[in-house]
Parts: C-alpha cells; sequence; structure tokens
C-alpha cells in the first residue's frame, strides 16, 4: 500500500511538472472547457463567505495604476473565454439566498434599526460626509423636452451659474446634456466661459455626460452608446471635459453593460439608486453596498467599475441623508413653511439658528453616522436634490445657508470625530479611493432586474408599455445607423468625384443626421423607450423619431445615388432631390402607414436599390407591392430570378385588384448596395420565373372575390395542416397556431405550442369604483387584484395566471410558393403571421412571426404569446442585456408573476442538453418562463388607472402595433465545448437582420438611366461575429472630417448544426476598405473622447470576444 502511495505520489509530480513546461512553452490562448453544470444551478458557497475584507491588502495603488494603463493597449492575443467567472459577490447566488419577506423595519421601512458603533470614529478616523446637491431632470416625462426646458430647468441652470459664480464654496452636480445644451446655446461667449472656469476648479461637475441618462432595460446598445457619445462630443467640444464618474439615480433596474459601455469610454466610478429594496437590505447587511462591478467574462478586472449603491427608498432628500426619513426631511429647506412643498411626515424643516443648531446638528449626524454603518469605508456620499430641484433663488439660499450653519458646527466640534463638506461625485469618489483601495471591494457580476420599491410592486410593465413606440425605435435605429454608414463612405471615399459637398453646410445632411442623431438619443430617456411618459410626451418622442427616420432616408437616398453615379465628371449635386422612395412613408404620427406601390404607368421598367448595413454579405427575401402580377425580376447583371406573387387582401373576402406583392432574393455586398429592375409584362406573356402562390382559405365566411391571376383559390373548413420548407416541416393547429416543429436534416420532432394568453383585471372603469363594495363579485368575475395598487405604466401586477385565449374557427389563409409559404390568422386581438422561408443561410432555419396586436377595445388587459415545448429547461432561462449578452434567468417560486418578468430587448431562450429554443425581438418586451418548457412573451397592455409612480395617468393609447419575431429551434452537436450563455450562431445572423433590415429604396421617373448596378467598398468581409457597430463622422462641417468606426466582436455558441464559422478575431481596415480613408488612424477610447494609440491603416488589429475597438479614421 505504501508503495502504491509513493508511485502514485511521484505520478502526479511528473504530470504536474509536465503541465508546468507544456504551460511555460505554448501561448496563454486555450479556451477553457465550458462547466458542465449551469452556473445559476451550481451550488457555491454564500457570497459572505467568499469575502474578507482587508484594509491593508491588495497592490501598490501606483502599480495598479501602471498595470490598467498596460491593458489599454490593443492586445495582440485573446485570452480564453470563461463566461461565468467567480465574483465575490455574484447576483444569481444573492437572489438564491435572499428570502424577499419584506419585513417592517421600523423607521427605516425597509431595512432595520441601525445601531451606531461609538467606537468606530476618532481623531485619526474621522467620518467624512460628502454632500452633493443635485437636480434630476427628466427630458419628458408629464412634459415634453421642450416644455420642462422652458418652464423650469433653464431657470435652474441660470441660478445654478449666478449662485456658484457668487460663492466658490457652492458645489453641484449634472447629468443631462441634451438640456445643458440647451441652455448653452442660449448664454453669452461670457458666460460659456465662466461655466468653463466652474468645470475646471471643480464647482461644477457633469457626470456620466449622456445625452439623456438613459433607461437600461429596452435600450440596445447602439442607442446607449450614440446617446452617450453625442453628450461626450458635445462635452468635448465646448467645455473642454472628459466625465469621470456615472450617475444613474433614475433608471428603472440597472444593467451591467452600463458599466462596460462608461468604463470603454474613460470613466471609472458609478451610483446607482433603483434596486430591488429585498437586495439593498442583504447588500446593507453585508456591506456590499459598494463594489467592482466586472463583466462575466473579464478575467483581467480591466473592465471594472467602483460602484455605489445607496441604500434607501429613493434619491430625494428623505431618504438620502439616513435611514430615518421623518428626519432627513427635516433637512430639506426646500420645504421650509411657505414655499409650497412639505414634509408628508407632519415634521417641518427649521431654519438653523444659535439657539437650534446644536440639536439639530446632532440629530443630522446621527443619520449619517448609522448610514456609514452600512459601509465599509467611512466616507459615505449624501445626495441634496430631487426631481427639478434648484428653480428659484430661495432655495439656494435656503439648503446652503442652513447647511453651511450646520456644518461649521459639526466640524468645529473634535468631539463628533466627522468632517462634513459640500462636494461633487470627484471629491467623494477621490477621497474614497484615498482611504481605501479600491481592489480591496468585493467584485460583483450580474444585473438589478427586476426592480421592486415596494412590496409586490415589481416595474416589469414598463418593459412592454406602449409597444408601438417601441417598435418605433428600432426601426429609426435602423435608418439612423444606415445613414451615418453612408455619410462617412460617401465623403472618405478616394475616388475621381469630389465628395466635399457632403459636407457643406448648404446641403444640410451634416446638421440633418445631427438632429436624427439627438432625437434617437432623446427617446432613450428612461420616460421614453420605456413607455411612461404622458400621452402628449410619447406623440412628441415618437414625432421627432418619424422626422429624424425621414431625415435619415433622405441622406440614404441622396447619398445611394451618388455612390451609383456612373459619371466621372464632378458630381451635380440637387441635396433636395428625391432619387429614391422608400417602401414605408410617414410623416405625422397619425399618418397610415402605407406602403409603396409600385406602378408602371410611366415607364415598364423601375429600378429598386437595397443598402446592406452590415459588414458582410447578405442574401435575404425581399417583398414590393407592385400594381400588377405580371412582372419579372432581373438582377443588377440583367439575368433573370425567381419570385413569387402574392395577392393582397383588402377585406375578408376581398382581393385587391390594385396591389400584388411580388418576393425574390436580394444578394447585397458588404456595406454595399444592389440593384434590381422589375418589368411588367403582358397577362398572355408567359414568365418562367413568376410563380403564383397557392392560396388556401379556412373558415371563410363568404365567396372569394378574386383579382387576376388567382382564380384557383382553394377554400376549406378549419382543420389541422401543415407547411415545409428544404430545412424544416411545421405542424399547425385547426386555429392556424403552430404545434410542432420537425427538423428534415436531423429528423428530430420537437413539439411546440404557439397560443396567446390575456391578464384581465377589470372590463369597465365604471367597475373599479365599486371595487371597495363589492370586492367578491370582482374577483371571481373580472379576477380583479385586491389592494391599492393595480398594473400601470410601470408596474406589472396581475392577480394570478393569463388564460388562453381562444377562438373558435378563426380565418386563415395560406399562401404557398417557391420562396415563402405563410400563414395569416385571423383573431380577437392579433393578425397573426407566420412566415417560412424556403431560402439558403440562416433565415431558413427560422419561423418567422409578425403580430398585428390590437387591444384597443379591452380595458384592463395584458396580451402576451406563449410557447410551450418539451424542452427540460426547468427553472431557467435566457434573456439579452441591451442586445449585447445573455445572462441567465432563474424562475423563483418565492417572487410573484411579475417577479419573474424580465427585459429582452433582443432575444431570449431556453434549453436543455438537446435542444434549444430561441425568440428574437424587433422591439423590447417583458418576457418569462413561467413553466418548465415554456417561453412567455408580452405583447401590449391596456389599462385603466394609474400605478401611483407620479404618471397620473393609465395607458388607453394603444395602436395597433406589428411586434416581430424570429423562433429558432437548434439541436445541440453532441460532445462540443459550448460557450455559457451566449446566442448560437444563427440566432445572432438572424438577430442582426431583424433589427438592421435591408433598406430598400424605389426609382423615381427622374433617376438616370446610367447608374451602377451595384457598390460595396468592402473587399474582405467581416467574419460573422464582427460587427461594425457604427461609422459616425466627426466634425462633420469642417475641411477635415473624421469618422469614428466602432467595431464589436461578439461572443457565440457554435456547438449546434448548421453552425456557420466564426472569425479569429483580426481586423485590418485596409482590408476591409481598401479605398476610404487615409493611411493613418488612432485607437481611441469609446466615445472618442481620447486618443490611445496612433496605427497605421496596414496593420492587423485583434478583436478580442465581447470587446470593442473604436478607430478614429480621416
Amino acid at each position: 500500500m505504501r508503495i502504491r502511495k509513493c508511485l502514485a505520489l511521484g505520478g502526479a509530480i511528473t504530470v504536474f511538472l509536465g503541465c508546468l513546461i507544456i504551460y511555460r512553452i505554448a501561448d496563454y490562448t486555450f479556451y477553457l472547457q465550458e462547466e458542465s453544470v449551469h452556473h445559476a444551478n451550481s451550488i457555491r458557497m454564500p457570497p459572505g463567505n467568499k469575502f474578507m475584507f482587508n484594509e491593508n491588502s491588495g497592490l501598490n495603488k501606483v502599480q495598479i495604476v501602471k498595470n490598467k494603463l498596460q491593458q489599454s493597449k490593443l492586445k495582440k492575443t485573446c485570452s480564453s473565454v470563461d463566461y461565468y467567472l467567480d465574483a465575490d459577490i455574484e447576483m444569481s447566488d444573492v437572489y438564491m439566498q435572499v428570502k424577499f419577506d419584506n419585513i417592517d423595519g421600523g423607521v427605516w421601512k425597509q431595512g432595520w434599526n441601525i445601531q451606531i458603533n461609538p467606537t468606530r470614529w476618532s481623531t485619526n478616523n474621522k467620518l467624512k460626509v460628502f454632500i452633493v446637491p443635485h437636480s434630476h431632470n427628466d427630458p419628458g416625462w408629464l412634459k415634453t423636452f421642450e416644455d420642462y426646458y422652458t418652464s423650469e430647468t433653464r431657470s435652474i441652470l441660470n441660478n445654478m451659474l449666478k449662485k456658484l459664480i457668487q460663492d466658490p464654496n457652492k458645489k453641484f452636480i449634472w447629468a443631462e446634456i441634451s438640456f445643458f445644451s440647451l441652455w448653452w446655446d442660449e448664454l453669452s461667449e461670457e458666460d460659456h466661459i465662466k461655466v468653463r472656469r466652474l468645470i475646471q476648479r471643480g464647482q461644477l461637475e457633469l457626470v456620466t455626460g449622456g445625452w439623456v441618462m438613459n433607461d437600461e432595460a429596452n435600450t440596445h446598445y447602439y442607442s446607449m452608446l450614440t446617446q452617450l457619445t453625442e453628450g461626450h462630443q458635445w462635452m468635448k467640444v465646448n467645455v473642454q471635459m472628459e466625465p469621470k464618474n456615472g450617475w444613474t439615480i433614475d433608471p428603472f433596474g440597472e444593467s451591467p453593460v452600463m458599466p462596460y459601455l462608461l468604463k470603454k469610454m474613460g470613466l471609472n466610478n458609478l451610483v446607482i439608486q433603483r434596486v430591488h429594496y429585498s437586495v439593498k437590505k442583504y447588500f446593507a447587511e453585508m456591506k456590499y453596498l459598494e463594489f467592482r462591478w466586472r463583466q462575466f467574462w473579464d478575467k483581467d478586472s480591466s473592465n471594472e467599475v467602483l460602484t455605489h449603491m445607496t441604500p434607501f427608498y429613493s434619491y430625494d432628500v428623505p431618504h438620502t441623508c439616513g435611514p430615518d426619513p421623518k428626519i432627513c426631511c427635516q433637512f430639506d429647506f426646500r420645504r421650509l413653511p411657505g414655499n409650497g412643498l412639505s414634509c408628508p411626515w407632519k415634521e417641518s424643516p427649521k431654519i438653523i439658528t444659535k439657539n437650534n443648531v446644536a440639536i439639530r446638528a446632532q440629530m443630522l449626524l446621527d443619520q449619517y453616522r448609522k448610514k456609514a454603518e452600512l459601509y465599509r469605508s467611512n466616507v459615505i456620499l449624501v445626495p441634496l436634490g430631487d426631481d427639478f430641484r434648484y428653480q428659484y433663488p430661495s432655495e439656494w439660499d435656503n439648503q446652503f445657508e442652513n447647511y453651511y450653519k450646520l456644518l461649521a458646527f459639526i466640524n468645529s466640534n473634535s468631539d463628533f470625530h466627522a468632517e462634513v463638506k459640500f462636494g461633487t461625485l470627484s471629491d467623494f469618489f477621490k477621497a474614497l479611493t484615498a482611504e481605501s483601495n479600491p481592489e480591496n471591494f468585493p467584485t460583483l457580476t450580474g444585473d438589478f432586474f427586476t426592480y421592486a420599491d415596494r412590496d409586490d410592486h415589481y416595474w416589469s410593465g414598463y418593459y412592454t408599455s406602449r409597444p408601438f413606440y417601441k417598435r418605433m425605435d428600432r426601426i429609426l435605429i435602423g435608418y439612423h445607423r444606415a445613414a451615418e454608414i453612408l455619410f462617412s463612405l460617401g465623403w472618405s471615399s478616394r475616388s475621381s468625384r469630389d465628395p466635399t459637398w457632403l459636407l457643406s453646410p448648404q446641403t444640410g445632411f451634416a446638421k440633418m443626421l445631427r438632429d436624427a442623431r439627438r432625437s434617437l438619443s432623446l427617446f432613450q430617456h428612461h420616460d421614453g423607450v420605456t413607455g411612461t411618459a404622458r400621452n402628449n410626451v410619447m406623440e412628441d418622442y415618437a414625432q421627432k423619431m418619424i422626422d429624424s427616420i425621414n431625415y435619415s432616408k433622405h441622406i440614404i437616398q441622396q447619398i445611394s445615388h451618388f455612390l451609383l453615379s456612373r459619371t466621372i465628371k464632378p458630381y451635380l449635386v440637387n441635396p433636395e432631390q428625391i432619387y429614391f422612395e422608400f417602401d414605408d412613408q410617414k410623416r405625422y404620427l397619425d399618418d397610415v402607414m402605407q406602403r409603396k406601390v409600385i406602378d408602371f404607368t410611366e415607364s415598364n421598367i423601375r429600378t429598386i436599390v437595397f443598402f446592406n448595413s452590415l459588414a458582410h454579405q447578405r442574401k435575404e427575401l425581399v417583398a414590393v407591392y407592385v400594381s400588377t402580377p405580371f412582372v419579372e425580376v432581373l438582377d443588377s447583371d440583367g439575368n433573370e430570378i425567381q419570385c413569387q406573387t402574392n395577392p393582397v387582401f383588402i377585406q375578408h373576402e376581398v382581393m385587391d385588384e390594385a396591389r400584388y406583392e411580388v418576393i425574390f432574393m436580394a444578394d447585397a455586398p458588404a456595406l454595399g448596395l444592389t440593384s434590381y429592375k422589375i418589368t411588367m409584362k403582358e397577362p398572355e406573356e408567359k414568365i418562367q420565373t413568376n410563380v403564383f402562390s397557392k392560396v388556401t382559405v379556412f373558415n371563410s365566411k363568404g365567396p372569394i372575390k378574386y383579382s387576376k391571376g388567382f382564380e384557383n383559390i382553394i377554400t376549406d373548413t378549419g382543420r389541422e395542416f401543415s407547411i415545409e420548407n428544404q430545412r424544416i416541416s411545421i405542424a399547425l393547429s385547426d386555429k392556424g397556431l403552430l404545434k410542432s416543429l420537425t427538423n428534415k436534416e436531423t429528423m428530430v420532432f420537437t413539439p411546440l405550442h404557439l397560443d396567446f394568453v390575456g391578464y384581465s383585471l377589470y372590463e369597465d372603469v365604471k367597475l373599479l369604483r365599486l371595487r371597495q363594495f363589492v370586492p367578491h363579485i370582482l374577483g371571481f368575475r373580472y379576477r380583479a387584484r385586491e389592494g391599492k395598487e393595480m398594473s400601470g405604466a410601470y408596474l406589472f401586477l396581475p392577480n394570478g395566471e393569463a388564460t388562453i385565449l381562444v377562438q373558435e374557427r378563426p380565418l386563415i389563409r395560406v399562401y404557398e410558393g417557391p420562396l415563402i409559404t405563410r400563414v395569416e390568422v385571423k383573431l380577437r386581438h392579433v393578425v397573426h403571421f407566420l412566415i417560412l422561408q424556403n431560402t439558403s443561410g440562416s433565415n431558413n432555419l427560422g419561423i418567422e412571426i409578425i403580430n398585428f396586436v390590437d387591444i384597443l377595445k379591452e380595458n384592463n388587459f395584458e396580451l402576451a404569446m406563449r410557447l410551450t415545448s418539451h424542452v427540460e429547461s426547468a427553472t431557467a432561462f435566457f434573456t439579452d442585456l441591451n442586445g449585447f449578452q445573455m445572462i441567465q434567468r432563474t424562475r423563483f417560486h418565492k417572487l410573484p408573476i411579475q417577479g419573474n418578468f424580465y427585459p429582452m430587448p433582443s432575444a431570449a431562450y431556453i434549453e436543455d442538453d438537446k435542444t434549444r429554443i430561441t425568440i428574437l425581438t424587433g422591439q423590447p418586451l417583458g418576457v418569462s418562463s413561467l413553466r418548465q418548457g415554456e417561453l412567455e412573451v408580452l405583447q401590449d397592455r391596456r389599462l385603466v388607472q394609474d400605478d401611483n409612480r407620479g404618471l397620473g395617468q393609465g395607458v388607453l393609447d394603444n395602436r395597433v402595433t406589428p411586434n416581430l419575431f424570429r423562433i429558432l429551434v437548434e439541436r445541440r452537436l453532441e460532445n462540443c465545448n459550448k460557450v455559457s450563455s451566449s446566442l448560437s450562431v444563427n440566432a445572432y445572423k438572424l438577430s442582426q437582420s431583424l433589427l438592421n433590415p435591408l433598406i430598400k429604396m424605389i426609382s423615381t421617373s427622374e433617376v438616370q438611366r446610367d447608374l451602377l448596378g451595384s457598390y460595396s467598398p468592402v473587399s474582405k468581409d467581416m467574419g460573422n461575429d464582427i460587427h461594425l457597430v457604427s461609422a459616425r463622422t466627426f466634425d462633420e462641417e469642417e475641411i477635415n472630417p473624421r469618422a469614428g468606426l466602432v467595431f464589436h466582436r461578439t461572443l457565440l455558441d457554435q456547438c449546434f448544426f448548421s453552425s456557420p464559422p466564426l472569425s479569429n478575431g483580426v481586423i485590418n481596415i485596409h482590408s476591409f476598405l481598401p479605398n476610404n480613408f487615409g493611411e493613418d488612424m488612432t485607437n481611441n477610447t469609446l466615445s472618442f473622447l481620447r486618443e490611445e494609440q496612433k496605427l497605421r491603416k496596414r496593420e492587423d488589429l485583434m478583436l478580442c470576444p465581447m470587446d470593442f475597438l473604436a478607430l478614429m479614421l480621416s
């Protein structure tokens, strides 16, 4: 036995030494195998046992700074990616441990009675308090952006300038650059100098620096990047300042994508507020309220952001000085009697005098000390402000003069062992990191959704509220991004034609782009894309977006004509000319969206041009409306290509004789334009390449009125049926809804039921008034929730599970042809489209779903689409964060239904060891998996009442909304090292196509005939995992403009059948865009505030998974 042990020990030592030698010799980029057990279901030690705070541990601060600077250089190789790295605090673990029991904590209702440690502070260990005056200004909520500015914000900023100039001891922070920009434009140059001086000497700090304080649930990372860059560039040009600290105190939940973007832009610190009250209590108990927020994949900690979480209910004064709002409110001197604002706790503030300063100072200091007991360090942050505060000179005087007296008393009393001062976020974080090495704060991974502020009031309703406007946001993203890219390609082209006209102020293009960018940025505000503003404010946002869509379209069609022009002579500029029209025309919000019908009255041939804004070639089916079904389609080389013609119904049984849908395959090069011609033919001509679809109508209530070419329509009664393409076969119920899917390549059968379900509250608002008198009747008949609050724009408060909505004998139409098969189902609340493409590539793997949702006849009704399968997903499901990354969720029975809903900006999936079911969305909505094998996506909400969160109205401005989805069922490869919590390659490609559709342009009669058939600046396509996020032009109206190109490489899961290959991460701009831009370029921070490294265009650059690359070219 002893010999056997010695042999075993010797063998182990030999193996260890061998591994060590191999490790030293080999490249350090071997990919680690993913853990076989899902992260959230693995058994871990409690976070409290993971982390021991040691004030003397950690690296020397100077060495840490040097390490971080070295890490900012471009990497030569990429380390292996392990998606779920251990952190001291993992939010999945936190949710498992927190009881969510909502125990009354006394004066701190959601906490406990904090006891002060009297020996904690001393002469050499003082409590340091930074009071940070602020004013939170919503760029739209109860009033429009402009109305808020003229009625409130202008006065706030005017008074700020006056008061800070008068008193160098006053400090102030400001976040919303959109407002600051409006105000700046009204100032004199003398006042500009004063503002810059205030910033330089640290009295005024612009925090975060975004155009708005963006929502973090519904936003796409492209929009977050856009609005942050717009604000940062404004700061760079006008006040010559770089933001250093983030301030996101009002978004309703926090995403880790936000600190990641901020870190990439050069910010190091962040303050957050709206986190679930039970999580806040847990963090306070564990002293986790300050932490280093890191990403799941961040091995070298180079992307961590030091984050301060405020512990109490709100960012207003009653909830920031300490745990007792009754006492803290007495130190909000805006609420002094006679100022129109009071304390709800019936104890008003008192003017500080010699007679009361001692007792009042000790009351305040007691709150500060209690707050400090929740943190590891002796440096605490005390925000002093609220919504639209400091509007009046009297408030500035009352707040500061009374606090000066309190601070003087506290600071002069050595027995208090405290230093209290006014400061900015920079002052606070400087003191915090001076006292405590940032490396000593715990690390955290995960996010802070779904937010609840009290009881079971989960803010999961706003994930879906106003989906019409959420869809418009994504449409604007597609057009704006395309316009930005084309604009940069246009002026940077090194052709013989002079493109400088694009930059001329006379064309107005630069201003159009800027206005579109700012309208998109404005809607990212946390009461914009969330759908939580007043009706008229939402309409104002929408009109701004419609105008911006039209600005973007105009730029797209102008530059497309320029790039396709054959002439080598100087280009004849006509900036107002309409060369191409767009398929979706809309000038005003209330205009009925009508798709453009191509007619042939002036010519038998019409040209259609497509722009592909992605950095790789695309082959996708496209559809246009034509006035006759007798057409043929030619590609850019003049070859006939196959097309499919469908009839268009204008009523249930009536076909339109003036409109037909023609579908064909468009092949568009990377960042390129391609043209197709549609030629009208005579009815008697035989067109081999145009196939009329076979049409079947189920449950028709009358005879069909046919249109030309579709006389052989089939009518039938409702029955189960199936459709198929080359790869998959789909079975549908007699209601026309999905039942199952069979993969014809693997012969795997997957049951997959699609149903529409409803959450109902009250049928009639009159019953709402009767509720208190007959609750038993309402509770039985209308499933009404008992209690004061009900679902509103913010809150989702269902009374129970949803009910499946069944409709007998719905009208069903089936169109079958060589390119697509489409099923249309007319249901009570939805016109449901299911489309199966018969093409190559990723598109024929997925099922396209379009739901035209109409719940205008309902009250207190919330509609959802539910997918039910046999996938053994247990309690796990996955949702995306801002279209940037996926995160695992766990369904908890200790949480109510609404607490198990999460934001889905672009994707969600469930999976087991063999199968994954993914749903991709063209608009942000709320999603959950309430049972094993299910995914449920809310579609729309119509709510009579306010939910008591300040909006003061319900949600009754619903509009018929097209919700777009792709459903993908994939079979996992065996013995493949999967990447945890990542989309498959095919799912990612489908999502990119959904969010960045081909831009379709229809020629007008004025277009010259000598246009090129295609254009592409790209010599070598980017890989499937590398995305050109943006190509924005800076200094648009100057002689030497520059373009900022942002690339992102996504971590994708290749362990599925039919998975396309990925790149090796190498980017060479010369190989990519050989004929655009000069030879010199720089690597920059993500918002292009700072140059980090000079480069050459011909260099090979390594882009690692989940990283960004921001290059400036001229």
